[in-house]
């Protein structure tokens, strides 16, 4: 078997040789010198390049490894900026504080986590995507649940919980898309096995998150005081119109009727800037800008402002900035064709099934 990207793969050693030193790099990057992991990926991709060069390997090869490998990812980071975005405005139009105000008086602490759990896997299953429903309903979410004094980690868990499979089981989802396209199955067919393997594991969350949550059925002073605080707050700060949850239809209504993922967002974002700017006397100029650097208010509440103030064009840069150093790093090994080249070489000696399946085991990990 031999990588299409290269004529000549390279020999097994010099392939172990690369995967070995690559991780070697990463590992002593982020756990002793504690260095930002865009820096430890690009460093580490750039020795991968030398590496490859090295071993016979063409640098106009690994350039347009490189090239294809982001160009690859080009949709997922367009998502990614039209989320930064739309939470921003979102955030400005009071799409989002509407939804921790009337949440945070509807859902009770005793069934919030099941009932975030429930909520982020219908939007998730909807639109397709796991980034777009943390992003927007799991940041909802969170805020109730600050509020309610449930567990940041408890909360982000039920979120969490609910948009990856929400994200698994999804028609709209380019992983079970992608999946089935590639070992030539069916996709609902895909899906169905899907929820043979995560679905058991997805009702004993709900059991769990039901079950933990009852221990908040009461709620102490303190939490109470923030509670307080922040219903207060968001009612001084914004003008809690029903309108204002437009923006929320809009994005699923456009999901359901199967319209592609970056359209729905900008119809979202299109939509919640021109409700802030009626009902919230957010003027163009500030609108805009909520929408490159997110969301700002300061209220006499820090905690309010701490939950309130994020989204924007540049919140998502870091993000991108990570999976385009991920590229420079993943590429070179790609087109140098070190995966197959070991799989080729596992193939030898994996005399059965499970052989085979641990070996792959390993080297995915």
């Amino acid at each position: 078997m031999q990588d299409s990207n290269h004529s000549n793969p390279i020999a097994p050693w010099q392939a172990m040789t690369m995967l070995a030193l690559g991780i070697a790099i990463i590992f002593f990057g982020l756990m002793t010198l504690k260095v930002n992991a865009r820096i430890v990926l690009a460093v580490d991709g750039a020795i991968m390049c030398l590496m490859a060069c090295a071993f016979g390997i063409k640098y106009d090869e690994i350039q347009k490894g490189i090239k294809d490998t982001i160009a690859s990812m080009l949709i997922a980071m367009l998502i990614l900026l039209a989320v930064g975005v739309l939470i921003g405005t979102w955030m400005a139009s009071g799409t989002i504080p509407v939804m921790v105000y009337y949440g945070m008086q509807v859902i009770t602490p005793a069934l919030f986590l099941p009932v975030a759990c429930i909520l982020c896997t219908l939007m998730s299953t909807l639109a397709g995507t796991s980034w777009g429903t943390l992003a927007t309903v799991g940041v909802a979410c969170m805020g109730v649940g600050e509020g309610l004094g449930i567990p940041l980690e408890a909360a982000a868990g039920a979120v969490c919980v609910g948009a990856f499979f929400g994200d698994k089981i999804s028609p709209l989802s380019d992983s079970p898309v992608i999946t089935a396209t590639v070992t030539d199955t069916p996709l609902m067919e895909g899906i169905k096995h899907s929820l043979i393997s995560t679905g058991p594991a997805y009702l004993v969350s709900l059991v769990f998150f039901f079950v933990y949550g009852l221990e908040f059925s009461g709620g102490s002073t303190a939490e109470s005081a923030t509670y307080v605080e922040i219903l207060s707050t968001i009612e001084k700060s914004f003008n809690l119109n029903p309108v204002t949850l437009i923006p929320v239809f809009v994005v699923i209504g456009l999901i359901a009727w199967k319209k592609p993922t970056i359209p729905t967002f900008v119809a979202g974002i299109a939509v919640a800037a021109a409700i802030g700017m009626v009902f919230q006397d957010v003027s163009l100029k500030n609108m805009m800008n909520y929408m490159y650097s997110g969301f700002s208010i300061h209220t006499d509440s820090t905690f309010v402002d701490k939950m309130l103030n994020r989204g924007g064009f540049t919140s998502m840069l870091s993000t991108i900035g990570l999976l385009m150093t991920a590229a420079i790093f993943g590429a070179p090994l790609r087109t140098a064709g070190v995966a197959t080249v070991l799989l080729d070489y596992v193939q030898k000696f994996a005399k059965n099934s499970r052989v085979m399946a641990f070996s792959v085991m390993c080297l995915h990990t």
